[in-house]
């Protein structure tokens, strides 16, 4: 518990790190596993199959960084399997052979009909989220649109007939807009895309979340229609050569390696830190900071920081 938005900086260490932060955390029992709602983040370290299944981290919060990322992490992860729990805690209870039901309820909205999003007109404020890449092949011609608003990326569907999504690409305002070398702002990245393939009665979609359930109903409601979701965006810059991909413009591999390696040996910044900071820098006040409230923040990596020396420091000729 409580390491969910943290797992990025967690994995990025190989597998005997990852034991070692497991097997310090306190075991839970089935039922105390937290639901779709309330899970950020999790992993399966399966040293049998010399498997890495995981989600979480805050950096890793799109398909763009995520897909660079996992490029990294294998090259750290020599021997093992390394993947991307797309369906996040889903995907975890299935590796586990635990039943869905148990992080996902009866009546979860997230796996009822969403239908499709209304289309409105374009402004350049609410451009800078339009962050679905849809498009369509039929009898050899390609369209594509960008779509405002989406949570996630298997949204323009809404579990309806195929055919509606090309009518629903042709309306949409949100066409491929370059962005103005002017403006100080910039497209939010893109956070997945989809592509319906009528000659071949296929839907590829790629992107780092998909809500949990939504893939079942897909394939129910869709009856013969092949599904492919993943990752790697890849082919959709192969399919869409002429599109503008600078909403694709991320954080370079090197730029990421070296973020993580930064954080060798670094202490996470801890609530009660800024507090005890603010208040004897401001009030001078006597505060004194337990060591336990942050012996669960120090695990960044193999190096260990002792928290004696970081509050002595922290509070040198200040008081206690």
């Amino acid at each position: 518990h409580w390491a969910a938005t943290r797992l990025d900086e967690v994995v990025y260490w190989g597998p005997d790190h990852v034991r070692q932060f497991c097997i310090q955390k306190d075991p839970i029992s089935i039922e105390q596993i937290l639901d779709d709602t309330w899970a950020e983040g999790g992993l399966i370290l399966d040293f049998d199959e010399k498997s890495l299944l995981w989600f979480g981290g805050e950096l890793i919060d799109n398909p763009l960084n995520t897909l660079t990322y996992l490029n990294i992490l294998r090259t750290k992860w020599e021997g093992w399997g390394v993947s991307w729990a797309i369906e996040g805690q889903l995907d975890i209870v299935r590796y586990l052979s635990l039943p869905d039901s148990l992080i996902i309820g009866d009546g979860d909205e997230k796996t009822s009909e969403i239908g499709l999003p209304e289309v409105s007109s374009y402004d350049g404020a609410n451009f800078l989220y339009a962050n679905i890449l849809a498009s369509y092949s039929k009898s050899g011609q390609t369209l594509a649109s960008l779509l405002f608003g989406a949570q996630y990326a298997d949204f323009p569907i809404g579990y309806s007939d195929p055919e509606k999504i090309t009518e629903f690409i042709i309306k949409s305002s949100y066409k491929d807009f370059p962005r103005s070398e002017t403006e100080s702002e910039t497209c939010e990245p893109l956070e997945g895309g989809i592509h319906f393939d009528f000659d071949q009665h296929k839907i590829r979609i790629w992107c780092c979340s998909l809500a949990p359930g939504h893939l079942d109903q897909l394939k129910q409601d869709l009856g013969d229609w092949e599904i492919d979701v993943g990752v790697d965006y890849q082919w959709h810059k192969t399919l869409l050569p002429d599109w503008s991909w600078h909403n694709l413009d991320v954080l370079g591999a090197k730029e990421m390696e070296n973020h993580y390696e930064s954080r060798e040996g670094k202490i996470e910044d801890n609530p009660a830190l800024s507090v005890a900071k603010y208040l004897t820098e401001t009030e001078s006040r006597d505060v004194k900071v337990s060591s336990e409230a942050l012996i669960s923040r120090d695990y960044y990596s193999p190096k260990k920081m002792s928290v004696v020396n970081w509050l002595q420091q922290l509070f040198k000729g200040r008081g206690r």
